[in-house]
Order: structure tokens, then sequence, then C-alpha cells
């Protein structure tokens, strides 16, 4: 008999045994592997109400389930419009599951029957000198019949040009539902005067030697570039030799000696349209004085253009220096 009671004892202490093995194993295996939310996004209006879903379902290691509350990280806002990202967490056993929700926060549509009324330019008149460039506006305002207003995108009838002195009208347009309206806007292309001035100086040499005649540039308020400026002088008793320029030219300085077809006697020392002239600047030409007397070097000027190659008004740009020569 009490054999048989240490044998059912025995048999119950295995049995016990067996069960709490099993239930540890059954804790093990339930530990949290993945959080779900049954929706993963969702778009509303900028203003409205959204509540994130409140209960979620996590999936253990060994694949059971099991609906759950979940945590958010930050509360809802849908003051703005916007796409943001929330995340959804779950804590069990020291293990934590998380999952994100988008929200996507849309502006309001704004129905209305209103139609197009007028177009209004912020500024409708500029001026620029000839030959700057000049961007008409990209924007203007849009008036609809029931008062509102909007930011549009223009279309111009054509480019702008600014060679020609004078006013041009340019038209803006603007098209919605079919309906066009349009808006005009006057640029006014001048020529700045500037009326430069060149001047030589009388020069006293000697037979031999050389004689430096000093044109100098005044009365500019802007470069000036296409200066075609020429110097005669009588070759029986000078002859060219070099020609230079100091002060603040900008550029390169050529010149070539050419006889005159009418007189063979003249050379013409020839400043090309390549160097720009500033207000200040000197250019030297240079001869060697072949006979004593006296001589003149006369300048003269076919034209004179600005940096962007209109036809500056000057004055006479000419003038005559007497050469002594000793």
């Amino acid at each position: 008999m009490r054999k048989t009671i240490l044998s059912v004892a025995a048999f119950v202490l295995f049995i016990l045994v067996m069960t709490g093995c099993e239930m540890v194993k059954t804790t093990e295996e339930l530990t949290p592997k993945l959080l779900t939310l049954l929706t993963t996004e969702k778009t509303v209006s900028v203003g409205a109400t959204y509540t994130l879903p409140t209960t979620g379902t996590v999936t253990y290691t060994d694949g059971t389930t099991k609906t759950v509350k979940v945590t958010w990280d930050k509360t809802v806002s849908t003051v703005k419009a916007g796409i943001t990202t929330y995340t959804a967490s779950y804590t069990e056993n020291e293990i934590t599951v998380v999952a994100e929700f988008k929200l996507e926060v849309e502006e309001n549509e704004v129905v209305t029957n209103a139609e197009l009324a007028s177009l209004k330019l912020d500024y409708d008149t500029a001026t620029v000198n000839a030959g700057a460039s000049y961007a008409l506006p990209t924007t203007g305002t849009a008036t609809y019949s029931d008062g509102t207003t909007k930011t549009v995108t223009l279309v111009w009838d054509k480019a702008v040009s600014t060679t020609t002195a004078g006013t041009t009208t340019y038209t803006a347009s603007y098209t919605e539902n079919s309906i066009k309206k349009s808006a005009t806007f006057n640029l006014v292309v001048v020529i700045v005067s500037i009326k430069p001035t060149f001047t030589i100086e009388d020069v006293t040499a000697s037979v031999n030697g050389t004689v430096e005649v000093t044109v100098k540039a005044s009365g500019f308020t802007t470069g000036a570039a296409g200066v075609d400026l020429r110097l005669y002088a009588d070759s029986t008793y000078l002859t060219y030799s070099s020609a230079e320029f100091t002060g603040v030219a900008v550029g390169g300085l050529t010149i070539a000696k050419t006889d005159d077809k009418n007189a063979s006697n003249i050379i013409l020392a020839n400043i090309p349209s390549s160097p720009i002239i500033l207000d200040g600047t000197i250019i030297k030409i240079k001869f060697t004085a072949i006979k004593t007397g006296n001589t003149t070097v006369n300048m003269t000027s076919s034209k004179l253009l600005d940096s962007k190659g209109l036809e500056l008004e000057a004055t006479d740009i000419s003038d005559t220096a007497t050469v002594t020569i000793k």
C-alpha cells in the first residue's frame, strides 16, 4: 500500500514538473514581435477633427495575435496642410513594438461660381537706358466677380526690346475658364546724352626728336566704346611712330598709319573702335620730327558708340594742335 502511494505521488510530481516546464515555454513564446494597425493612412481637410486608432494587433513570436491598446508619440494637429507621421507603440515583457500612421492634411477646396473680372499689374511703367536689359513683371493680380483676388502668372504679347528710343506698350494676359483679361505695361527707352569731348595740345619739339601729341577725353559720365578718332599730320614734317593709352582706359589700342588718298603728303593715325574710353583717359600719339618749321596735327572723329553699340550724342570731336619744330 505504501509503495502504491509513493508511486502515485511520484507520478503526480512528474506531471507537475512537466506542466510547469510547458508553462515556462509558453511564457517564453508569448513575446511581442509585430504591431499592426487596421489602417495606416488617412486624408483630412485643414481644421478637421481626427482621432488616431486606439487599438492595434500585436503578433507574438509563436504566431498568436491579440488586440491591444496602443500609445501614440504625439497628438494630432490639422491646423496646416502637409503629411505628418505618427508612431504607435505597445510594450509587453519589456519588449516594445511600433507601427506608423500617416495623416495627410489638405487645404480646403473653395467652391465658387465667381468669374474672372479683371487683371491688374503691381506697376505698369518703367524707364530704361537704350541697350539695357529689362524683365517684364511675371505675375499680376486677378480679381473675380465676387471681389476675391488671386496672384496669377502673366503671358506677354512680345519680347522686350531696348534697341530703339521711345515708348513701347506691352500687353499681359491671363485666361481662366475660357475668360481672358489683359493689362498693359509701358516701357520707356531713353538714350543717355553724355556729350563727351576730345582735345589735343600744342607741341614744341626738336628736329629728329620725338613729338608727343596728347589726346585727352573729358565730359564722360559713362563708358564709351567704338571710338573712331583720326589724326592727320603733314608727312613732310612728321612721321608716325607709336601710340599708347594712359589713365583709366580699358581695352586695347591699335593705330594704323595710312596715306590719305586725296593728299599723299598726309598720314593717318587711326584709333579704331576696339578701345573703351573713359573720362580722364589720355591717348599719346608719338611722331618723329623730320625738319624744322611749324605744322599742325588735326583730329577728327567719324563716330562714337557706347558699350552697347548705340551711337552717342557728342559735341564736335575735332581739334587742331600746332607743332613747332626747332
